[in-house]
């Protein structure tokens, strides 16, 4: 059989359940907040995604792109995806002496939720930073 190629998201998730190893997503999936899940569903049953899967993950979030591509980023980016991160980091930057900081809030798109603190330890007082 033939592998069936999906080039669009309505196409998608009306055969989503049908589709199995082989078959082709093209273009970016749209996702809601919470079915990221979908896209290890779809690589776990084999099926291919053009771009990849963690090509989309890492399109949909800062915290994800800092974690795997934090060395080549900003020294001392970090993703911080807890409020132990957080307090890790507070210490760790006030040790290396590290002042003004920037936080930029997973999913704010268009410009939105980059902030800059006078310091780490400004970050930590604002609760919302850990709320996306």
């Amino acid at each position: 059989m033939a592998p069936r190629i999906i080039h669009d998201n309505d196409s998608l998730f009306d055969r989503y359940h049908e589709l199995v190893a082989g078959d082709i997503i093209v273009g970016r999936v749209r996702l809601r907040r919470g079915e990221e899940h979908l896209l290890l569903d779809l690589e776990a049953r084999g099926v291919i995604l053009v771009p990849s899967a963690t090509a989309q993950l890492c399109s949909r979030s800062k915290v994800f792109q800092a974690g795997i591509l934090g060395r080549f980023m900003v020294p001392g980016t970090a993703p911080v995806y807890d409020l132990h991160d957080l307090m890790r980091l507070v210490t760790e930057y006030g040790c290396r002496g590290v002042g003004r900081t920037v936080c930029k809030l997973d999913r704010a798109n268009g410009g939105q939720g980059v902030l800059l603190f006078p310091s780490m330890e400004d970050v930590y007082n604002r609760p919302d930073c850990l709320q996306a």
